[in-house]
């Protein structure tokens, strides 16, 4: 295992419109946001708001990415929103080493997301089998 406890790495990314759309079109069937849902944020928090789902996704990208990386298998993950995403943000994603089980590999990561003004935006905790060669 070449992680030790407190390592971590980051993941930057810009939520634009065809990030969105597309997310919108593939879950089209299933999102719990309707447009009036979507006028209703907008008008509340004064911008497009995204589906919390997408900054899940860049969570999941760094773990199965960068740390732990390829061959990993999620065993539990948690969320919680702190604050909005909205389109045109930057959102750093930050995975850290918190706990290496000895007994078996599973490694142990606090998950956070941070938009471009230094706002915690989603915090969150993932346990992963990692993979051994």
């Amino acid at each position: 295992m070449k992680w030790r406890v407190g390592d971590s790495d980051v993941l930057d990314a810009v939520v634009g419109d065809e990030l969105v759309e597309k997310f919108q079109s593939a879950v089209m069937l299933f999102s719990h946001m309707p447009k009036k849902s979507d006028e209703y944020l907008e008008k509340r928090f004064g911008g497009r708001v995204v589906h919390g789902v997408i900054p899940m996704a860049f969570v999941s990208s760094i773990l199965g990415n960068q740390i732990p990386g390829p061959g990993g298998i999620l065993l539990g993950q948690s969320f919680r929103f702190k604050a909005p995403v909205f389109v045109g943000d930057k959102i750093s994603t930050r995975a850290m080493v918190r706990e290496i089980r000895e007994d078996k590999p599973v490694i142990t990561l606090d998950t956070e997301c941070v938009n471009q003004d230094g706002v915690t935006v989603l915090t969150g905790e993932a346990h992963v089998l990692f993979r051994v060669d």
